[in-house]
């Protein structure tokens, strides 16, 4: 169990915990955090500013 307490005057009227059920199990963790050289949201950028403009009657 993961046991999380915040006291935090300024911020929240009283303190308050949060708990977090875990458990060990035989996967692997996978981690979806962005990385150099994943260049997925650019491209899908690009292109959809392409359908956009061949839209809108210009060319690229």
């Amino acid at each position: 169990m993961l046991l999380v307490s915040v006291d935090a005057p300024g911020t929240f009227t009283r303190p308050w915990t949060a708990a977090f059920p875990m458990w060990r199990t035989d996967l692997q963790v996978f981690e979806c955090a962005c990385h150099e050289g994943n260049y997925a949201m650019p491209h899908s950028l690009s292109c959809t500013r392409a359908v956009e403009s061949r839209a809108a009657g210009k060319q690229q």
